[in-house]
């Protein structure tokens, strides 16, 4: 098992009944500052944020929930889309934070975050937005290599093909071979992941098969995410986030969300602070955790724990 400092990379396993059953990790930090809510993105689980939850413990408590139909936690009778996802988030935030925290959301788990801070404001103390899911800029073009993954997506509109498709590509592939490919279009350089996080990851994925309906969970919350995208009025979210202290980070070299979406939304909302992380693609806590809980720490010190005194 890896470790940072004295803390291990992971940490036994939590649970609590939510309908469904949530599986988290908790970071134990000091009680003082608010505590940290990481959320994962599409396809994403606790274990992509050990290297920077562990990092975080030293200011505060981390707790790291798997989103329904991800991760350890199964889906359960709400959809595992995003609006359902973001139910359950408002639940595990009341049940096992009991405070207002800061949600840290990537990706899919921004869009997810943003919603949250939309509807139960009361709930948070901060908002951070890593690679948020946002609509592509009006004339940009997919990267090369994502292509064929956003097809994919796009053919989850016919859930039952989607649904088979997935499951025919882990059962070609293989579980290893699946957090490989995600690497690969998520950061920029692999090789920097942790080894113990990548291990991780690959242990979460050779579970995966054992989850029921999986597979239709990550078609309900794709489609979710095209349905956000899509119409004049997507960046609407955006516009509605309460006036709570907000750092949005992304990476440059993001082949999924192109730094031109975070551009624009950082363009609607001159109140939060924005900073772009060169070098770096669309997991930045991933790829590079000391560098994203520098970032994060010092804005928290300045944004959230000020506000708070």
């Amino acid at each position: 098992m890896g470790y940072h400092g004295d803390v291990p990379l992971t940490l036994p396993s939590r649970t609590v009944d939510l309908a469904p059953v949530v599986h988290y990790l908790d970071y134990d930090g000091p009680d003082g500052p608010p505590p940290l809510v990481c959320v994962h993105g599409l396809g994403g689980s606790h274990a992509e944020w050990a290297g920077f939850a562990v990092r975080m413990a030293a200011r505060s408590r981390v707790l790291v929930p798997d989103l329904a139909g991800f991760g350890r936690t199964p889906p359960g009778d709400d959809p595992a889309d995003v609006d359902g996802n973001r139910r359950l988030l408002d639940r595990f935030l009341h049940r096992v934070a009991g405070r207002p925290v800061v949600v840290v959301g990537s990706s899919m788990g921004g869009l997810i975050a943003m919603r949250e801070a939309v509807e139960a404001p009361d709930r948070l103390a901060g908002l951070v937005l890593v690679d948020p899911s946002l609509p592509r800029p009006r004339f940009g073009r997919p990267d090369p290599l994502v292509g064929g993954q956003a097809a994919a997506v796009a053919l989850t509109r016919l859930a039952r093909v989607g649904e088979e498709l997935l499951r025919l590509r882990r059962e070609r592939l293989g579980p290893d071979a699946v957090v490989n490919m995600a690497l690969r279009i998520t950061t920029v350089d692999p090789a920097r992941v942790d080894p113990d996080t990548v291990d991780a990851m690959r242990r979460v994925a050779r579970e995966r098969p054992q989850v029921d309906r999986l597979d239709a969970a990550y078609v309900e919350a794709g489609l979710s995410l095209l349905q956000a995208h899509a119409g004049r009025r997507s960046l609407d979210v955006v516009r509605a986030v309460p006036d709570l202290p907000t750092l949005l980070l992304h990476g440059r070299q993001d082949r999924l969300v192109p730094v031109g979406a975070a551009r624009q939304a950082a363009a609607l909302r001159p109140d939060w602070t924005y900073h772009e992380l060169q070098g770096v693609g669309h997991l930045p806590a991933l790829e590079q955790p000391e560098r994203v809980a520098a970032l994060v720490g010092a804005w928290l010190a300045r944004r959230v724990d000020h506000r708070r005194a």
